[in-house]
């Protein structure tokens, strides 16, 4: 008889170690899934931490703009106010093309013959004398002379 259980016993131990293999499989593998999203769950916490703290960045860079823009407006605001009384003055003037221009001994007054703007009538044309205004704060009056040789 001992022959004869020694098949059904091998046979329950083959059969025995298939279960187990089959169940070894079954639990291993949601493992290695469970492993990998683990690993995936692990570097998307620090790539969150990493945008996190570039938010914050930008956040403090925002608001130190929004304080530069308000102080841009509020001086924008306070130059028109110290501005709306000042006549708008401004002229552009070639010498023209004909004429003697010097050089010259003696003081004299420029007339430019063409004058292309003459925005708050700054400029007299025929006597070449600009308007002087005062004005309350300190300014700069550029005059630019082009002087050509010829």
């Amino acid at each position: 008889m001992a022959n004869a259980t020694e098949p059904v016993a091998s046979d329950l131990k083959t059969n025995d170690d298939v279960f187990l293999q089959n169940e070894t499989k079954e639990l291993t593998v949601p493992l290695k899934i469970f492993t990998d999203l683990l690993q995936e769950f692990g570097a998307t916490k620090e790539k969150l931490q990493a945008t996190e703290t570039r938010l914050g960045a930008l956040e403090i860079s925002q608001q130190e703009l929004k304080s530069r823009l308000a102080n841009s407006e509020a001086q924008i605001e306070r130059n028109k106010i110290e501005n709306q009384d000042r006549p708008k003055v401004a002229f552009s003037a070639a010498l023209g093309g004909n004429g003697f221009f010097g050089p010259v001994n003696v003081d004299s007054t420029l007339v430019y013959k063409d004058v292309f703007i003459n925005v708050g009538d700054a400029y007299h044309k025929a006597t070449g004398f600009r308007k002087h205004i005062l004005w309350r704060k300190k300014h700069l009056l550029l005059l630019q002379r082009t002087i050509l040789k010829v």
